[in-house]
């Protein structure tokens, strides 16, 4: 490579000169799209990540809804039935806390697997 000081008589190469701006601003270039490119991609990680939580949460939701609308859809009919009350109550209230333990533990599977805020929401609920 050639100094790009004159040296008494010698010209300086133009092409040296502009290969070497070629070169560095090529690696300055790489270098800011690797920074850039690592950067988009934790924040599009970060993004899926709250997505595919949110999704999981609704889904767990609507699954908790249709369980309980089933649940009170299948025993609305039997509350009106001719068997003696004590029974149907007894029974009712069994069935309905075996939904809620169902349901109850759905819920904690999500919180398990969402992690994070979702862990500290059932701590603050789990005090209630």
């Amino acid at each position: 490579w050639m100094s790009l000081r004159r040296v008494a008589g010698q010209q300086r190469r133009p092409l040296v000169g502009a290969a070497t701006a070629l070169v560095a601003s090529s690696a300055i270039v790489g270098t800011a799209a690797a920074v850039l490119h690592v950067e988009l991609r934790e924040k599009l990680f970060v993004q899926a990540l709250g997505l595919q939580r949110g999704l999981r949460a609704g889904f767990c939701t609507v699954r908790l809804i249709v369980q309980y609308k089933l649940f009170f859809w299948q025993h609305a009919a039997t509350a009106t039935s001719s068997d003696t009350e004590e029974r149907q109550v007894g029974s009712y209230e069994a069935l309905l806390s075996d939904l809620h333990q169902r349901c109850a533990l759905q819920v904690l599977e999500l919180c398990r697997i969402n992690g994070g805020l979702f862990i500290k929401i059932a701590q603050h609920a789990a005090t209630l």
